[in-house]
């Protein structure tokens, strides 16, 4: 507990290699709660991964190799593990004008980027991270401002994996959001 502690009020004089990611999260929450006010959009995105990896001058960004996943390959009831390389920057963009445009509730939107990010997959590591991430940035623009990056969403979507893999499964299949919302 002390040592989570000294992580979360960047009080850390060591850090293991394991423990670097949460590091970086801690920072993620913090430029979340700080720019609260400004568009999420590629920009965004791009900071929010370079500070989660750690890495500030990133190299690349989204994914440039297709998942090699066998279910990718099957024709009837295909069942996608990740968006192919070649859609991902439209799918992407699809999803900044969703969150920029819809009249959703804040919720709403946040639920259906989770989702989406994590149909989507864009990046090599790290794509279960920003989705979260991502879905507390949508609360946070959506006036929860400080709230919305605090809210425990982890332990909610992290508890019951195994459940949410079957219904985004059933997302796939039926193209309803509905089943996860």
């Amino acid at each position: 507990e002390p040592y989570l502690r000294s992580l979360i009020q960047g009080d850390v004089r060591e850090i293991s290699s394991t423990h670097r990611v949460l590091l970086h999260y801690a920072h993620c929450l913090k430029m979340i709660k700080e720019k609260a006010n400004q568009p999420i959009d590629i920009d965004f995105l791009a900071e929010l991964y370079a500070k989660l990896t750690g890495n500030p001058e990133l190299t690349s960004f989204y994914r440039t190799t297709d998942d090699k996943n066998p279910e990718n390959r099957v024709i009837i009831d295909r069942i996608y593990t990740c968006a192919p390389v070649i859609s991902i920057d439209s799918m992407m963009t699809e999803l900044f004008s969703f969150i920029e445009n819809a009249k959703f509730s804040g919720l709403v939107k946040s639920i259906a980027t989770y989702y989406y990010i994590n149909y989507i997959r864009p990046f090599p590591t790290y794509s279960d991270e920003i989705a979260l991430l991502m879905a507390k940035s949508v609360l946070a623009h959506c006036d929860l401002s400080d709230f919305g990056a605090i809210i425990p969403l982890e332990s909610l979507l992290s508890e019951s994996q195994d459940v949410i893999a079957k219904i985004f499964v059933e997302v796939q299949k039926t193209y309803d959001l509905t089943y996860f919302l």
